[in-house]
């Protein structure tokens, strides 16, 4: 999630303040731009339907909503593990496995493990879902965990949670009026177009 921790963090208090402006687009006012905490468990159990699944219905699957998501005004096209669809919506389900440890006067908490749901919708009904899962190993290095469905080979894996993600997250921001964007990230964007993000952030 490269161009996410780059671009989309540090705006997050401006877009929060200013979505209510009628020039940022309605369909983007409730994105979630930022990693937002949550409660979220992953239970394999408990996973979409593709094709039958509802945006109404994933509020009650997860209760607690999405740490992130992002909305398109038009529909993107994406081919992850051999799959094409294509998605006007995509929400980010995250789990953190921490381990305590403590010494006198002290407690530490490390990150052994990460899990995110990425689940991907168009009209509102789920059309593909994937999941990223990492885990420390006995040398502390991030390997596959059980769930994981990507190729731990691939650039950005255990980084991105989805092959393409930098790409779609520089087109989400082109959807913003410039001036909205300059205000928190200067002029990082002036004269981008869809062509420089698809070369630019194509993994």
């Amino acid at each position: 999630m490269k161009i996410l921790n780059y671009l989309l963090i540090p705006v997050l208090c401006f877009f929060t303040m200013e979505c209510q402006k009628s020039n940022v687009p309605e369909p983007l006012r409730n994105d979630i731009l930022s990693s937002k905490p949550t409660n979220f468990k992953f239970d394999p159990k408990n996973l979409p339907v593709i094709g039958k699944t509802t945006e109404d219905d994933l509020k009650i699957m997860y209760p607690d909503g999405a740490s992130m998501s992002s909305t398109y005004l038009k529909p993107r096209k994406r081919k992850i593990n051999g799959n094409s669809f294509e998605f006007d919506r995509v929400f980010h389900f995250g789990e953190k496995e921490m381990k305590k440890s403590e010494s006198p006067g002290m407690v530490k908490y490390s990150l052994q493990g990460y899990i995110t749901l990425s689940i991907f919708t168009l009209n509102k009904t789920v059309v593909f879902y994937k999941i990223l899962h990492k885990v420390k190993n006995s040398q502390d290095e991030w390997v596959p965990g059980e769930y994981n469905q990507d190729d731990p080979k691939a650039p950005g894996w255990g980084v991105n949670t989805y092959p393409g993600i930098n790409e779609d997250a520089c087109l989400y921001l082109l959807q913003y009026p410039i001036e909205e964007r300059n205000k928190e990230i200067s002029n990082i964007m002036d004269g981008y177009t869809e062509e420089d993000c698809k070369k630019k952030n194509n993994y």
